[in-house]
């Protein structure tokens, strides 16, 4: 933080107003935000160590878990499922609603549903190993990101005490988590779902 005072000030005595300072050195979101809420005279900030690696989380617990076979073209969901809890059957994904121009809550849904309100989040890059499309420019890439930031409610981009972005379950994936758990365990066991009617 001094030394960027005392850089500008070098620069600015030798009439080189116009000379950016970068700041770079594993920085994050929080020392950013505290060099600029102390007015450190920095144009613009270099990140690499923390867009890559997690130092918070450094361990990302993943399980590969099967949820549907096709046999002679009839596919059958497959669930983990216990007496009240279960695993969401079929390929997901993730559906943001936009609704007024805002991002309300993401729609957890069956990858095959059909909801032309959403746009999906994740799309497929790679079938049977091959790409299914070239890989969009860089440029672009980082012009959808600032535009789906942008889109954000403000809420949602506090470094600290942001609310946690809801999620539903489509009904059409609560449906198929009942039948599953019924075919297994029976009608009588009803978990309580929380899908808004989506």
């Amino acid at each position: 933080m001094e030394k960027s005072r005392e850089v500008r000030a070098i620069l600015d005595r030798h009439g080189r107003h116009d000379t950016k300072i970068v700041a770079s050195g594993d920085l994050n979101e929080f020392k950013i935000e505290e060099l600029t809420a102390h007015g450190a005279p920095i144009d613009s900030f270099g990140v690499g160590t923390d867009l890559v690696t997690s130092r918070d989380v450094p361990a990302l617990s993943v399980v590969y878990k099967l949820v549907e076979t096709e046999t002679g073209g009839i596919v059958s969901p497959k669930n983990q499922i216990q007496r009240r809890e279960g695993l969401l059957a079929r390929p997901q994904t993730g559906l943001p609603l936009f609704r007024s121009g805002e991002i309300p809550p993401r729609l957890l849904a069956c990858a095959r549903g059909d909801y032309p309100e959403a746009s999906p989040l994740l799309e497929p890059v790679m079938r049977s190993g091959r790409r299914l499309a070239p890989a969009p420019p860089v440029k672009e890439i980082r012009e959808r990101a600032l535009a789906n930031l942008a889109r954000l409610p403000e809420a949602y981009l506090a470094l600290r005490d942001a609310p946690i972005y809801p999620v539903q379950k489509s009904a059409a994936l609560d449906k198929l988590l009942d039948d599953v758990r019924a075919q297994h365990f029976g009608a009588a066991v009803k978990p309580s779902h929380s899908d808004g009617g989506l």
